[in-house]
Order: structure tokens, then C-alpha cells, then sequence
């Protein structure tokens, strides 16, 4: 099985064998690279130059991969999405807030299904902190109660969640180093995510709601959870 002919690797092929026909993509827009699939990143978008993700090590293109279809799945199965309230733009601060709150819990939903298969993505780990230790170091640290005060919690929360503890390590030392106020915020934050859980549809969406409403963002609909089973808007 491959992608712009790179050979997607074992535990790929279980991955497919399992969900590929609950996914519903077809299997060509994968080989293809297509954005169907991978998003802005799809060949189709950055051609003639090639998608960053083709250059990733065999392991972590093979869970990239995966990451991206289970995206497909996770929305078939109506996990939640959280929206900006009316009156609040795109560019807002609450539409990049509603965003970064979606991912915390989305992406540790992914890996709950996907990492069991034996997926491993230290090169994507490796990028990850690096990137993290270069903003947490050496941009400013945010006041509290602002956007970005909500972003860098957030963010602590997330990389708390995904990185394997010796990489977690230094950064959580920096962070503190940094600002203790975004410390004490995004444990309350990953207090909620390990108390809720993520794993099923019904968890994802206590935990969205529960982390807007620590964030004070549930007040003029700031930004909205929308359950896409039902319909409602939280």
C-alpha cells in the first residue's frame, strides 16, 4: 500500500483492513496524496512542489496516514466540532480558540484508536517538541486571561497528552520557568481531559464543553460545541 509511492508500512495495512470501509474514502485519493485526505497538505493543493509530510520517515508517514483517515472516521461516527458564535469572524480569537480546544480532544481520540495497532511517530514527536521549546522560550509569556493565555494552556495540555514523559520533562520546566499561571491552567485543563475521557463521542463532547466552560468562552456563545448526531449546539 502506498502514498505518492512511498510504501505506507506495517501497521498500516491492519489499520485499513480494519476501518477502511467504515472510513469511506476511496483508496485512490490515498495513493493519489489527494487532499481529500490530507487536507491543505494534499498534493492536489501544494503541487508542483510536493506535500512536507512526503518527507517524513517510514514509521511516521505510515501513522500520518492513518492520522488523517481517522480524522474521516472519527467525523463518521459524529464525534463532535466546535464552532464560532455568531458575530465572531473567522479570524477571531474565538475561532482560533474553538479550534485549538477541538484538536486537544480530537487528537488524543485519534491516537486511542490508532496507537494500540503499533504506530509509533517519534519523528513527528521529535518536530513537535522542538517546535514547542522554540515558542516556549522565546516568545512572550502571555497575561493572563487574554487569547493567547487560553492557546499556551491549551497547547501545555495537548503536549502533556502526546509527548512520552522524557520529552515531556524539559518542556514542563521551561513552561514553569515561563509562566506558572499557564501551568496551573492547563493542568486544570488535562485534570478535565483524564477526568471526562476522549475515547467515545459522548466523552469528546463532555470534554469540549467542559474545557470551553473552564475558559470562559461559553458566555455570549463565544464558541459553540456542536454534537452532529443530534444537532444541538452546546
Amino acid at each position: 500500500m502506498k502514498t505518492l509511492g512511498r510504501e505506507l508500512v506495517e501497521p498500516f495495512s491492519r489499520f485499513w483492513e480494519l476501518y477502511g470501509d467504515e472510513i469511506g474514502i476511496a483508496w485512490e485519493l490515498v495513493e493519489e496524496g489527494h487532499s481529500g485526505v490530507f487536507g491543505a497538505l494534499g498534493a492536489d493543493l501544494t503541487a508542483p512542489a510536493p506535500p512536507e509530510w512526503t518527507r517524513l520517515p517510514d514509521d511516521d508517514l505510515a501513522y500520518h496516514a492513518a492520522h488523517e483517515l481517522a480524522h474521516a472516521l472519527l467525523r463518521r461516527r459524529g464525534f463532535p466540532h466546535t464552532a464560532r458564535g455568531r458575530g465572531y469572524g473567522p479570524r477571531t480569537a474565538e475561532a482560533r480558540i474553538g479550534g485549538d480546544i477541538e484538536e486537544m480532544v480530537i487528537h488524543p481520540a485519534l491516537d486511542a484508536l490508532i496507537m494500540p495497532l503499533g504506530f509509533t511517530k517519534r519523528s513527528i514527536q521529535a518536530r513537535m517538541l522542538k517546535g514547542a521549546l522554540n515558542g516556549v522560550r522565546h516568545s512572550p509569556p502571555p497575561a493572563s486571561g487574554t487569547p493567547w493565555f487560553y492557546t499556551w494552556a491549551i497547547r501545555y495540555c495537548e503536549l502533556e497528552l502526546d509527548l512520552p514523559p522524557q520529552d515531556w520533562r524539559p518542556l514542563a520546566r521551561l513552561y514553569e520557568a515561563r509562566s506558572s499561571a499557564v501551568c496551573e491552567l492547563g493542568r486544570e485543563l488535562l485534570g478535565i481531559m483524564r477526568s471526562v475521557g476522549w475515547g467515545t463521542r459522548e466523552q469528546a463532547l463532555s470534554a469540549m464543553v467542559d474545557v470551553r466552560d473552564t475558559l470562559g468562552l461559553s458566555v455570549d456563545d463565544r464558541v459553540l460545541v456542536i454534537d452532529p448526531v443530534t444537532g444541538d449546539r452546546h
